[in-house]
């Protein structure tokens, strides 16, 4: 059995997502009804890299996460 991970990114109180989309393999952004990305699911964080997830990031034209909000996905 494997376990998924979710990089919260905020958004409004309330916001739902209304749209997902499969960004690259693997990992899912989330999308609320303005079109801002509110997570990114990493479906398999054994079998995504950190640098997979700072590139989808780059290609989204969010802000990095640091080092220490990866953590627990590097330990995954």
């Amino acid at each position: 059995m494997g376990f998924a991970a979710y990089i919260h990114l905020g958004g409004k109180p309330g916001q739902k997502s209304v749209r997902s989309e499969e960004v690259a393999p693997e990992l899912i952004a989330d999308y609320g009804a303005d079109g801002s990305v509110l997570g990114v699911e990493v479906v398999s964080p054994g079998a995504t890299t950190t640098d997979e997830i700072l590139e989808v990031f780059d290609r989204l034209g969010l802000v990095r996460p640091t080092e220490d909000d990866l953590g627990p996905l590097v330990a995954a």
